[in-house]
């Protein structure tokens, strides 16, 4: 392929080319690759390399190399363009059979012109045009599967000539139309997918194999009968119109079809007037038996099933039908499920935008949703919500509902997408001349024809946006730190209290030790790519996961504390396997993001991770922290106990003869000893007497107003110390502030009768005698 390469794509061919070093353990050059800004021409250009990299183990940088590559595309969807000569040995190098892949080679051409040529047709013909090998392909697949590979295979017949397609399908629809037990819906289903056009099939399935319903009007019909189906079914049991039996109302695959229903109004967010009335008696008759002397319940699976839909997919209507399915549920098992669903429905309706913006633009301010969209909006920093400037103005600045709250919040605007040149932050706020896209946005906002906005920068100066600029909510990393300076000055004058924490949000930024490996390169947990900042801490566990749970944290045995942010997945690792009800303390460890790969989780480096989602992920464990540390861990400079050290901590444990004088105790056990003891201990009284000696050692300070001591937070001027952690912050950003040692060569001071950890107090007041 003889494509220009860019000076990055050519020091891309140049590593997948270059010869296998001399030396094992020699990796070359390391230069960061962002796939994403690779153009796909440019990839198509370096497929070869990379295939002829893959195949070559023994040459590991290159080889690794080439497998980054091809990670990356999976997970940023970011496929190359090939010529026809590459497609075809693609083709020739897929496995017999190989549907998807050959559909995907098919898709990557840059010429997409129709018929394809000869030597692609005949490879096509291969794989459907044997009736036997179809037979073979199809024997015992049902359910889902056969819908999946029915889309697969009518593509790949539509990229025929028109005799051999007709062929194809000829062949085809006999295996999918066969008669199937216990599958009332499945037939319609594969019915209709049959009946596409080329057309219709390959503008939603080109690549993938997989038909995405939700653009096709057509299946609305189909779904409608599936639920409504189910409903009258469920409804005859009950009257006794059927024979029940428990357990045994639907069969698999009519399960997945009514929840797959389901999922096509709910993910569309298509309004129907009739999917209450349906969803909310099916829900409820599902879940419960016929009468009081039958036992068990319908289908206790679908019941189940629908309602993990709903938690994952919620609208109001759907939550309210489950509520009341849970009160009319006598089922212990299944009411605890539906309750979990309840909740979890509840928290995931408030990231749906479309059902958000419904709610505020529909009448009122009202508490409830305000709290919606305040949740919505902060998650969009890491799940990159933004809207047009015509959107938002519609949606959020001119909505009944939203417009007092989005007054009080700073946006951020770019001229484009993914564009920070020309970029601004700016606030709204009601008056001003109406130009002509105020008009036109207040014309169609019920209730506001009248109104009109006036947007001002972090100095006062108007701020000008075209309807095409993307707005998002304004977070500290977007400006640099006089910005952020002028938007907190400008707040406290006008006594401004914003609905959630943004111009003093806590901020974190990604340092160069960050990628560097920790001063205890010996730790054999460390890994590359992880941040240690938060190894410091023992953390009591049983309020540490009370406040988890609640911010959406999960358990996981592997790697401790997980919770998703937006595309990547947050790990927080403690030295403890942690599961529901676990008591007593564990070291913290390191954090750590992760992507979905197909069935498995990668690890992604830290110089990948946005730098937004990065400081909210590291605020979200500082959150965790600050309610758990009740002292310090990992920081003893003295090292390891060694296996002598450890000798005399035996020796010392075993009753010696009186007349013997007292083993010694190496000061890393005494230490041990010591925070054993404080885990038994109330944190927040702890952090209370903390404060109350910080308030006599600095009373001075505290009495002339220089030092602040409120709850757990010292404030000093600008500078703000969480006692619980040390954590120093000046208007939210953090601030290393270096503490000096007690005396030449001394560590921080043991004072064993200090019923709190004395390690944290005296950097507390190393730090705060820093600042003051």
């Amino acid at each position: 392929m003889t494509t220009p390469l860019s000076p990055a794509a050519q020091r891309l061919l140049a590593r997948l080319n270059a010869p296998k070093p001399d030396h094992a353990a020699f990796k070359g050059v390391v230069e960061p690759v962002d796939l994403a800004t690779l153009p796909r021409e440019e990839f198509g250009a370096l497929w070869d390399g990379m295939q002829l990299a893959l195949a070559n183990a023994a040459n590991q940088p290159a080889h690794d190399l080439a497998e980054f590559l091809l990670r990356e595309a999976h997970l940023l969807k970011h496929w190359p363009l090939l010529d026809d000569a590459q497609v075809m040995a693609l083709l020739e190098r897929g496995e017999p059979g190989g549907w998807g892949n050959a559909l995907q080679a098919i898709g990557w051409r840059t010429d997409r012109s129709y018929p394809l040529p000869a030597t692609m047709q005949s490879h096509l013909q291969r794989l459907l045009g044997d009736a036997p090998l179809l037979a073979t392909r199809f024997k015992g697949v049902t359910g889902a599967s056969l819908s999946h590979y029915a889309v697969i295979a009518l593509c790949i017949a539509h990229h025929m000539a028109p005799q051999a397609r007709d062929e194809a399908i000829a062949m085809l629809t006999p295996l999918l139309t066969r008669p199937l037990p216990d599958a009332n819906y499945r037939p319609l289903h594969i019915a209709l997918t049959l009946s596409l056009s080329r057309e219709d099939l390959l503008a939603q399935s080109w690549t993938v194999g997989t038909f995405n319903e939700q653009a096709d009007p057509r299946y609305a019909a189909l779904h409608e009968q599936v639920l409504r189906d189910a409903c009258a079914r469920v409804q005859a049991i009950h009257q006794g119109d059927v024979p029940y039996v428990p357990y045994k109302a639907f069969a698999e695959d009519d399960i997945a079809m009514v929840t797959q229903a389901y999922r096509y109004f709910a993910a569309g967010g298509r309004k129907e007037a009739w999917l209450p009335e349906v969803l909310r008696p099916l829900l409820a008759l599902l879940c419960h038996a016929p009468d009081k002397i039958s036992k068990g319940m319908p289908s206790q699976t679908l019941g189940c099933k629908l309602a993990e839909e709903i938690s994952l997919l919620p609208t109001p209507e759907s939550i309210s039908a489950l509520q009341a399915a849970a009160k009319q549920t006598i089922n212990s098992t299944v009411l605890k499920v539906l309750g979990q669903r309840v909740q979890q429905a509840r928290t995931a309706l408030a990231l749906r935008p479309e059902i958000v913006l419904a709610l505020v633009a529909s009448g009122e301010p009202d508490k409830k949703q305000q709290t919606q969209l305040a949740k919505l909006l902060q998650a969009s920093y890491w799940t990159g919500l933004d809207f047009s400037f015509a959107a938002w103005r519609a949606q959020l600045a001119l909505a009944s509902g939203a417009a007092e709250f989005v007054q009080q919040l700073i946006w951020y605007a770019q001229p484009e997408a993914g564009r920070d040149e020309g970029a601004v932050a700016f606030m709204a706020e009601a008056g001003g001349e109406a130009d002509g896209a105020d008009a036109a946005a207040s014309s169609g906002t019920a209730g506001a024809a009248s109104k009109t906005l006036r947007l001002t920068n972090h100095l006062g100066a108007p701020v000008q946006l075209t309807d095409t600029a993307r707005v998002r909510l304004w977070h500290p990393l977007h400006s640099p730190r006089d910005v952020r300076q002028a938007w907190q000055m400008q707040l406290a004058q006008r006594q401004l209290r914003q609905p959630l924490r943004q111009a003093f949000r806590e901020h974190y930024e990604i340092q160069p030790e960050d990628l560097q490996p920790p001063p205890f390169e010996d730790n054999p947990l460390w890994h590359a790519n992880e941040n240690w900042h938060y190894a410091d801490y023992m953390l009591a566990l049983k309020p540490m996961i009370g406040v988890a749970r609640g911010e959406g944290w999960k358990l996981d045995k592997e790697r401790g504390l997980l919770r998703p942010l937006g595309p990547l997945t947050l790990a927080f690792a403690v030295g403890a396997e942690l599961y529901s009800g676990v008591d007593g303390d564990a070291e913290s460890l390191a954090l750590s993001f992760w992507r979905t790969v197909g069935e498995r989780q990668v690890r992604v480096p830290l110089s990948a991770v946005p730098p937004v989602l990065y400081s909210e992920a590291c605020r979200a464990v500082d959150l965790l922290v600050s309610v758990s540390a009740y002292a310090f861990t990992g920081n003893d400079p003295r090292g390891p106990i060694t296996v002598a050290q450890a000798g005399l901590h035996m020796m010392s444990m075993a009753a010696p003869p009186a007349q013997a004088p007292a083993p010694p105790v190496h000061p890393v056990v005494k230490r041990a000893r010591r925070v054993q003891y404080l885990g038994s201990l109330n944190i927040a009284d702890m952090t209370a007497m903390r404060a109350q000696v910080l308030a006599q050692a600095f009373a001075a300070q505290v009495e002339s107003g220089r030092l602040k001591i409120e709850g757990h937070i010292a404030t000093a001027g600008e500078y703000t110390v969480n006692l619980s952690t040390a954590k120093t912050s000046r208007g939210g950003e953090q601030v290393e502030v270096k503490v000096a040692k007690a005396g030449k060569g001394k560590s921080l001071a043991a004072l064993p009768w200090l019923p709190y950890d004395e390690a944290l107090l005296e950097k507390l007041a190393g730090t705060l005698a820093a600042l003051i």
